[in-house]
């Protein structure tokens, strides 16, 4: 029994100490300098997370935890800073930094990533990474973002979006005028009001347009082998030009057929609603088109 009970102290104890590398890897960062309200600000945070909000101060600060072993850089002042976790040597792997920035509303970023994700309120900028996830929201003068195997979620109020993933998901609400989205096989959907101007892609990933169109709008969407759902309100003023080369096309819209594509395959659909309204273009090569109501 004595010897039971030192076994199991010996194994409470290494799990305890076990429990504590992880807090004892990490190291506190807390670093703040003034700047000014349209300051540009460059971030490289390779693995972890990066959490960006935009604040009524004129500095910049920055709080979290490093990885132990990694060396962390910053510096700035007034038009411009930086930080972000130094480059590893060769053979060295990055460990997970998490941390938090606060800077002015006004401020652009330029944030990459590998693995880390990125999530940003308030702020304007460049979002990259390979693989972390991406969110954007608040308001914002423009907003880029792009990963390769990432999923990219925003919504902003923003006059410019741009943003394109791999085979991540790309969601994209609130308020925009001009929107360009792609995939290449992740899915798409847009649900963002006020659009002046959206040109949507993909190759195989299903496209989702279920958002508010103004009359004076033009929406251009393009997929090779996804599918393309337009799900629109019943009182829409649009033209509609849908044409799937090798697909079909339903309308559960308006009940309107669609005809034969004109080299005896696929399907088209041209029609109306006002004539004098939105202009609303699909093409599809091998993908279907699906139309109905929200």
């Amino acid at each position: 029994m004595t010897m039971i009970r030192s076994g199991l102290h010996a194994v409470l104890v290494i799990s305890a100490l076990l429990a504590a590398v992880p807090v004892e890897a990490q190291k506190p960062i807390r670093r703040g300098v003034p700047v000014n309200r349209d300051v540009g600000v460059k971030i490289w945070i390779p693995a972890g997370s990066i959490r960006i909000i935009g604040w009524d101060r004129d500095s910049l600060h920055v709080e979290g935890t490093l990885g132990k072993g990694d060396t962390f850089y910053f510096g700035g002042v007034g038009s411009g800073a930086k930080f972000g976790v130094d480059e590893s040597p060769a053979g060295r792997v990055a460990q997970p930094a998490r941390l938090t920035a606060y800077l002015p509303r006004g401020a652009r970023v330029n944030v990459r990533t590998v693995t880390a994700s990125i999530a940003a309120s308030d702020v304007s900028g460049w979002f990259s990474t390979v693989s972390g996830g991406i969110t954007v929201s608040g308001n914002a003068q423009e907003v880029q973002a792009e990963a390769i195997d990432g999923s990219i979620s925003l919504t902003v109020t923003s006059p410019l979006v741009r943003a394109r993933t791999g085979s991540g998901t790309l969601t994209v609400g609130g308020h925009i005028e001009d929107l360009v989205g792609s995939t290449v096989s992740g899915p798409l959907t847009v649900t963002a009001e006020g659009l002046a101007r959206g040109r949507f892609e993909s190759v195989t990933g299903p496209i989702v347009m279920a958002a508010p169109i103004d009359r004076a709008a033009s929406i251009d969407i393009d997929n090779h082998n996804g599918s393309v759902e337009l799900r629109l309100p019943s009182s829409v003023a649009a033209d509609f030009d849908l044409t799937s080369v090798a697909g079909s096309i339903t309308n559960y819209f308006d009940k309107r057929p669609p005809t034969t594509g004109r080299q005896g395959r696929g399907q088209e659909l041209s029609f109306f609603t006002d004539p004098k309204g939105a202009r609303i273009v699909v093409r599809t090569f091998k993908g279907t088109i699906l139309l109905r109501h929200r």
